[in-house]
């Protein structure tokens, strides 16, 4: 596939463009990326004023941007789709040749013989690469959510934007997951408070039983006693 080729596909979408043989995938990919980078510097100049258009211009940059930034999501989500998986990576460390099912899944091979071209270490790429792949097929609301947001904000929509909000929706679940557990863990403070209040009743009315006479116990004391009683009570109110 040329350039030329691999870009047009980018751009058009026509109907199941994404059926298209893994290998055709992270050509077109290749193609893409290295065109929205200079895309997004020319976008980053007519937004400091470097390069002056007009507005209509600039909203057609814009779209196309935001166009090419989609479709390269698009694209990472069906390979991460089609990549074997860590665990089966690991079943199929025994070596032999690379295959694929009839999904277009790569299924057999040793190691990172099974990765597309450019996501095997051997190729530039790194585990990470295909990790990240992975994580967009695996989360596609985190993928949709962060195309909507660069709508709204006149802005294109990247891989590592969605690869950052995959890590704080992960961030925020284990906080909520702790705090649940705590909450579970410890009991409600009203309970603690009419525990301690049991237990200083009860230490009083053993004090006077103790003594015959209550008067014998000095006014102070049983004064402190009392207020601190009074206090625990409002506090189980």
């Amino acid at each position: 596939m040329k350039n030329e080729e691999a870009y047009a596909a980018l751009i058009k979408r026509e109907p199941n463009w994404l059926a298209r043989p893994v290998e055709e995938l992270v050509k077109i990919q290749a193609v893409g990326s290295v065109y929205l980078a200079g895309h997004r510097q020319l976008l980053k100049k007519i937004k400091s004023g470097e390069i002056h258009i007009a507005e209509e211009d600039r909203k057609t940059r814009l779209a196309e941007g935001q166009i090419c930034g989609e479709a390269l999501l698009d694209i990472e989500v069906k390979i991460g789709q089609m990549l074997p998986s860590a665990e089966e990576m690991k079943k199929l460390a025994g070596g032999g040749a690379s295959q694929k099912d009839a999904a277009g899944r790569f299924t057999g091979g040793g190691g990172n013989v099974t990765l597309p071209e450019g996501y095997r270490r051997k190729d530039g790429g790194s585990h990470n690469k295909a990790q990240y792949a992975r994580a967009l097929a695996a989360n596609p609301a985190a993928v949709a959510a962060i195309k909507a947001e660069a709508k709204r904000n006149e802005d294109i929509p990247t891989k590592t934007a969605v690869i950052n909000r995959i890590k704080l929706d992960a961030l925020k679940k284990k906080v909520a997951k702790q705090e649940m557990v705590k909450d579970q863990e410890r009991p409600d403070i009203n309970i603690i408070a009419l525990d301690v209040y049991n237990k200083l009743a009860d230490c009083y009315a053993k004090l006077l039983q103790i003594y015959k006479y209550p008067e014998s116990i000095s006014k102070r004391n049983k004064d402190n006693i009392t207020e601190l009683l009074e206090k625990i009570n409002e506090i189980v109110r």
